[in-house]
């Protein structure tokens, strides 16, 4: 049983402001934080500077966000020690008996963050505040202890990440493989066939029934929308909201084998997102599917496009919320390959896939394992 300990026992708020400098320095806004990644920083200068750029940091510090439901927690190492930080962080610096990476660990689970968001205040934005945080606890061992803990959890953290490093290593393989053997789809260097999207299979653009008329809506057939589209499984996820079978008689359709790609959203990126069917959907209007004839495979057509969305946004209006209409989507040339290059790649296709899942399996497991290791070593905390 570990002991808890009142959170200014166990680090110093430190509020390190800055002071002015010459020329430029890296800065580090919240939203430049995903977990404890850096995506980018920006190089600010002392004049110029946002407001919120006004903390220095220094090495064997850690830096948390101070926003509700915003776990994003850096241990400042010898590459960030020069950094600016916003104010939306705390600056911590551990005291006397506590390990900085033991604390680094705990920050980042989800039972400190729970605590510290039942502390968060605020109009807009809310956020925790000096003095609620310290209300918080933190759970206290002997510095040895501390010490294996943070090991056993590094250790296991290293192993996710690793493994989530190899399931984007199969994406990568895939594309690399899909380069190889066709070529970049819109330069066509191999000089394949093409034809147009609308002579190759049937196009159906998906429709909303009347609102109005609940007798629509029920749980015969899903309802896909966008949002299941753009999914690192290739398949379509699980819909929400379900039609009836009235529904599905004034609904669109696409059967088991088609293709969706978002044709209607509100920034351009979001144009060419795609899913396979793996089972018969229902979908809204911002959607076509493609049905496939006999000249190219479900598979094929999804890892062009999936490899080369541009396929689809040069079709776009190019307007702040793209479009491609039905007509311009059935008008878009996609190469044909060979029926015997195309049953290669679907070979190499479905074992990745395989692959995949068994990463996928791999992960969760050992996201269950880290899980249960946090709380045993941390969850008597959400109980004070």
């Amino acid at each position: 049983m570990n002991k808890q300990v009142n959170i200014i026992d166990a680090v110093e708020i430190i509020n390190n402001r800055v002071r002015p400098f010459k020329g430029q320095r890296r800065y580090l806004a919240t939203g430049d934080l995903a977990g404890d990644e850096i995506n980018e920083t920006a190089f600010v200068d002392y004049e110029s500077r946002p407001s919120r750029a006004d903390l220095l940091v220094n090495e064997g510090e850690i830096i948390v966000a101070r926003m509700q439901a915003t776990n994003k927690v850096l241990l400042i190492d010898d590459t960030t020690k020069d950094l600016i930080v916003s104010t939306g962080f705390l600056t911590l610096a551990p005291k006397k008996g506590f390990d900085i990476r033991y604390l680094a660990h705990y920050f980042r689970s989800d039972i400190f963050q729970r605590q510290k968001d039942r502390y968060c205040s605020g109009a807009t934005q809310k956020a925790i505040n000096n003095g609620a945080f310290e209300k918080l606890c933190v759970p206290s061992y002997p510095l040895d202890e501390q010490r294996k803990i943070a090991k056993i959890l590094s250790h296991v953290e290293l192993l996710r990440q690793k493994r989530k490093q190899s399931f984007w290593f199969l994406n990568d393989f895939l594309h690399a493989t899909f380069l190889h053997m066709f070529g970049d789809p819109i330069q066509n260097p191999n000089n394949l066939a093409q034809k147009k999207i609308g002579e190759l299979g049937k196009v159906i653009t998906g429709n909303t029934p009347p609102r109005h008329k609940k007798e629509y809506y029920g749980n015969y057939i899903e309802w896909i929308k966008s949002d299941n589209i753009n999914t690192p499984q290739f398949t379509l996820t699980r819909a929400e909201e379900y039609l009836s079978k009235k529904g599905a008689g004034v609904g669109r359709v696409a059967p088991k084998g088609s293709v969706l790609v978002t044709c209607i959203a509100g920034t351009p990126d979001c144009i060419g997102n795609i899913a396979m069917a793996d089972r018969e959907v229902a979908f809204n209007q911002q959607i076509n599917a493609f049905v496939p004839g006999g000249e190219i495979s479900q598979t094929i057509f999804f890892a062009q496009v999936l490899f080369c969305k541009k396929l689809i946004q040069q079709a776009s209006t190019n307007s702040m919320k793209g479009l491609v209409s039905k007509g311009k989507f059935s008008e878009i040339k996609i190469i044909v390959p060979p029926k015997k290059q195309q049953n290669r790649f679907e070979a190499i296709f479905d074992r990745v896939v395989i692959l995949r899942l068994q990463q996928q399996r791999s992960a969760l497991e050992l996201d269950n394992h880290f899980n249960v290791l946090i709380q045993k070593v941390f969850g008597e905390a959400e109980n004070v």
